[in-house]
């Protein structure tokens, strides 16, 4: 990080990886997708640890830790919170972290 290729190289690298596998394809992963080095996945499951245990298997890049989490009701994603409604229907909110303080750097 800190030089300005650097997001273009990790994305490169994770979509090396992602289309040898085809991440996209797979029929109980109806979304995936990455930000530089944050993953958003949607997995048809029987709970989260089945869709934790999918990802982790199916996804593998070389040299590169990726830590998974699931939830059947709502997870974060950068700055937003990604749940389930009443009905059963996905939702987004904005996220902010606890110890935000709206501070920017110039």
């Amino acid at each position: 990080m800190g030089v300005a290729s650097s997001p273009d190289l990790a994305n490169l690298y994770g979509c090396f990886f992602e289309d040898r596998v085809g991440i996209h394809s797979h029929p109980d992963i109806p979304f995936y997708r990455r930000y530089i080095d944050d993953c958003l996945s949607l997995v048809y499951a029987k709970d989260e640890l089945s869709a934790k245990h999918l990802l982790e298997n199916s996804i593998v890049f070389d040299n590169c830790t990726i830590e998974w989490s699931a939830s059947d009701s709502y997870m974060t994603f950068l700055d937003m919170i990604l749940f389930f409604d009443k009905d059963k229907t996905l939702q987004w909110c904005p996220y902010r972290k606890p110890l935000n303080h709206f501070e920017c750097i110039p």
